[in-house]
């Protein structure tokens, strides 16, 4: 019922007779409008549930001048050139834990709510940043089912995945600045006051770094990725809880991780607006990458997966397929020459 509300509320009769014959959308919120899961809207106002996410390719956007600057054109790749995909799934985030081998997987939804109580707003002595991510003396506990997401992802590119102690900041700063697809699958943390200081956690380095170097501390912030980083990304995704949060600026949208990556220069953008589940995740991004391979372009890609997703009854409710959007170009025109000039 309240998806069928808030649809009619947002949508005035006139808009919503314009959706219905559209083949896509494309929705610059503002404000609190950034918070609402438009993928999940119900647009029958009657019987099973029609939603808007799987039967519409949606695109989000903060401006249509950020929009047009997203869709800018980028160098062609030639036909003996492949796309070059970094990927990151199941890192380290607590050695000892990892060594006696007791952990108890969590998913990335349960380890974020116990998390995300007592953030701390400063790093604390020893652990470097990442202390801005979880509350200290409480690592986050390992995501098997990541690994498995990168694996799967990384075969479709053929590139060879970031894993384990592998899946370091220094590692994936190597990487990452000439790497048309980037799939980070990993804790995504909000950080409550500083959203430039909310991230992505990594593999823990062996040795503690010292005050002030950052490039290897575990943790890859938005402050990090704005200010040090210059990428050529056709595509990243954040595979993780709330990474496309932040902090409401009027007529920006919401300054953090998406924000940060886009000034670094990547052309889109997809991200969770809330806590996610992992097989349902992985799933979602297995199928959507499957798409983009098949030269599906990344919005429609992404709304496949949605509905593959809502097809498996246990995973029917749009808490497991609608946290994720598009942000940025929604065009597919490098992966789709890429494959079918193989």
């Amino acid at each position: 019922m309240a998806g069928r509300n808030l649809f009619v509320a947002l949508f005035p009769e006139g808009t919503r007779k314009e959706i219905k014959t559209a083949e896509r959308l494309l929705i610059s919120p503002d404000g609190p409008l950034w918070h609402v899961p438009f993928a999940a809207l119900v647009t029958n106002a009657s019987g099973g549930p029609r939603y808007l996410g799987t039967a519409k390719a949606i695109t989000y956007t903060p401006s249509l001048a950020v929009f047009a600057q997203s869709r800018r054109q980028l160098r062609p790749l030639s036909r003996e050139e492949k796309p070059s995909a970094v990927v990151v799934g199941n890192p380290i985030f607590n050695r000892p834990v990892l060594a006696l081998a007791t952990a108890k997987p969590s998913s990335r939804r349960q380890q974020v709510k116990r998390e995300k109580a007592s953030l701390t707003p400063l790093p604390a002595r020893g652990l470097g940043e990442r202390s801005y991510l979880f509350t200290p003396g409480k690592p986050p506990e390992p995501l098997p089912e990541t690994e498995r997401e990168a694996v799967a992802v990384a075969r479709l590119y053929g590139s060879t995945p970031l894993i384990g102690e592998q899946a370091t900041e220094e590692r994936l700063r190597q990487r990452i600045e000439t790497a048309q697809v980037i799939h980070l699958a990993t804790h995504g943390y909000l950080h409550p006051v500083r959203p430039m200081s909310s991230g992505l956690l990594l593999t823990v380095p062996e040795k503690e770094p010292e005050p002030g170097e950052t490039n290897n501390d575990g943790a890859l912030q938005a402050w990090e990725i704005y200010s040090q980083l210059k990428l050529k990304a056709e595509l990243v995704v954040l595979s993780g809880c709330e990474t496309g949060r932040g902090q409401e600026v009027k007529g920006e949208g919401l300054v953090g991780l998406t924000r940060a990556l886009q000034y670094a220069g990547a052309r889109s953008i997809v991200a969770s607006q809330w806590k996610v589940a992992d097989q349902s995740t992985a799933k979602l991004m297995v199928a959507f990458h499957r798409s983009l391979r098949q030269g599906v372009p990344k919005d429609e890609a992404l709304r496949k997966a949605m509905a593959l997703v809502r097809e498996n009854p246990a995973t029917s409710h749009p808490y497991y397929w609608a946290p994720f959007i598009l942000v940025g170009n929604s065009d597919n025109s490098l992966l789709a020459f890429l494959e079918t000039s193989r």
